[in-house]
């Protein structure tokens, strides 16, 4: 059999494991976080970007139906982009995923799932995998094996996986970040004046789709294009320099005139303020968050704490312990050169991109830095193979690609990826099943949290909503809807177990038994 028919198979048994154990876990996946319904709820929500602020929420008995307009494309409301337009200027992201899950929905009118929002989710996934391979060729040679390697382990780790599952705009955005990485490189590379415009105009529409896409794809495309431009002006190749940084500049301006709430988004929404805010904290600030992110970062590796300082040491000292040790032995050997500008261009982009997320994002959480996993392992894959081939042991590389391997999927066998929600599915058949008929009372005060709850609250024939102080008005509220049992939602601005019990009292109930808790609010069953 020849090399190029056994590297055609190795590549598509290696897609097809990445793609089984993708297609496994979507299928676990149960429930979810608050913004992922806010997905839903901002791309099909007809010129309804909030949902608690539609008159008569407050006070009033609900229908299934309230929850279900929002939530779903109705029949008559099928590819509404100016809907999806609307609904992003009053939010605090730009539109593009939006339009897209609202494309998928209005394919199925009238009906919810979670494969709506994974299916953009894998398609990007895929193509994710796909690029991650090309930019592979540019650090180890087009013909060498060792590019299979970051995509096995990136395609297989706690942190793809979560970028996966997680059904918001962070799979897509890193399509694009990787996707413009690819192409800049090229661009590096290629000295045909025709190529080199075509390449310009890509890269500028990749810069606007990233752009579109979420804003913080601006600060990782901003710190590699200073990269890049450095590297020619250090080189005094001021034209290559200047039709770059014009192209990119472009990109954004296209998105800017595409979308111009942007701008508010950015400067004078809560999120911009917000960075802005932990931008002025300075270095103290920084100092606090940073071993929380760290742990976040290498968690999305090793699926646990044990052992989490690895990655950091792997690109921290491996990186440029390899580099320094294949510069000074010098290229003697049949692998291309060391791809030095590459290298340095990608690890000064992660890292000041990653020390700009600790500093200024809203709250610790593992989304920011989705974009972020398969460059990690791309560089520490790197940095691993030139320092084996500096010791002239690069077999060894597939012996440490292999206990990576192993330890990704007893990551993935003994702990449940977090955007899974065991449990969830089960309280929802239950109250579509035995509490159907149940009154359903919500103690809110009134606010966004209200989507949090929309999956649960839909499922029951009738939900009223009203404040913790009203709770008092209880029973009167319940007269007419005395079932025998009650399911009692309260959000967490209150003590729910305590509320739980003083409406269980209200009613005159013996019983009050914790349902679920849906991180924030708890689901509460009473009955006599």
């Amino acid at each position: 059999m020849k090399k190029e028919t056994r590297k055609k198979i190795l590549l598509l048994l290696i897609g097809t494991v990445i793609t089984a154990n993708a297609l496994y876990w979507c299928v676990r996946k149960e429930g979810y976080y608050i913004d992922e319904l806010w997905s839903y709820g901002l791309s099909n929500g007809y010129h309804t970007p909030f949902l608690h602020q539609a008159e008569g929420y407050m006070n009033n008995w609900h229908q299934p139906v309230f929850y279900w307009d929002y939530l779903t494309i109705q029949p008559d409301e099928r590819f509404s982009f100016e809907s999806v337009c609307y609904n992003q200027t009053q939010d605090v992201h730009p539109p593009f995923y939006y339009a897209l899950l609202n494309t998928v929905c209005s394919l199925f009118p009238g009906r919810f799932s979670k494969w709506f929002g994974l299916s953009i989710n894998l398609f990007f996934f895929g193509g994710s995998l796909i690029l991650l391979y090309q930019i592979s060729g540019f650090f180890f040679g087009k013909t060498s094996n060792a590019r299979i390697i970051p995509v096995l382990l990136y395609g297989l780790s706690a942190g793809a996986l979560s970028t996966l599952l997680y059904i918001r705009m962070y799979m897509m955005l890193t399509f694009w970040s990787l996707l413009f990485v690819c192409l800049v490189f090229h661009l590096l590379r290629e000295t045909i004046c025709q190529k080199r415009r075509f390449l310009l105009v890509q890269i500028g529409l990749s810069v606007m789709a990233g752009f579109m896409t979420q804003y913080y794809f601006v600060l990782f495309a901003f710190f590699f294009s200073a990269c890049y431009v450095v590297f020619h002006l250090l080189g005094r190749q001021w034209k290559k320099a200047l039709e770059y940084a014009v192209t990119a500049c472009t990109g954004i301006i296209g998105g800017i005139l595409v979308f111009p709430a942007s701008l508010q988004h950015i400067f004078l929404g809560y999120q911009g303020k917000g960075a802005l805010h932990h931008a002025a904290d300075g270095i103290p600030f920084f100092l606090e968050r940073w071993p929380q992110y760290h742990d976040v970062l290498t968690k999305a590796f090793l699926g646990s704490g044990a052992g989490k300082h690895v990655l950091f040491l792997t690109i921290l000292c491996l990186f440029p312990a390899g580099v320094i040790l294949f510069i000074k032995k010098g290229n003697q050997s049949a692998y291309p050169d060391f791809p030095l500008t590459e290298c340095l261009m990608l690890l000064v982009s992660v890292l000041c991109y990653f020390a700009v997320i600790v500093q200024i994002s809203p709250e610790v959480t593992d989304r920011y830095l989705f974009l972020l996993y398969p460059f990690c392992v791309l560089l520490a894959v790197t940095a691993a193979l030139y320092l084996f081939r500096y010791l002239q042991t690069e077999r060894f590389l597939w012996t440490a690609a292999a206990c990576c391997l192993a330890c990704l999927l007893r990551a993935n066998a003994v702990q449940s990826n977090p955007y899974v929600y065991h449990g969830y599915q089960e309280v929802l058949t239950r109250l579509g099943t035995e509490y159907k008929d149940a009154p359903g009372i919500y103690v809110t005060a009134g606010d966004h949290l209200l989507i949090n709850n929309c999956l649960f609250l839909a499922q029951q024939n009738r939900t009223y909503s009203l404040t913790l102080e009203q709770l008092n008005e209880l029973s009167e509220i319940c007269k007419e809807n005395e079932t025998g049992q009650i399911i009692l939602y309260v959000d967490i601005y209150y003590d729910e177990a305590q509320t739980a019990m003083r409406a269980a009292e209200l009613l005159d109930y013996r019983s009050c038994s914790l349902l679920y808790d849906n991180t924030f609010t708890q689901i509460y069953l009473l009955s006599r």
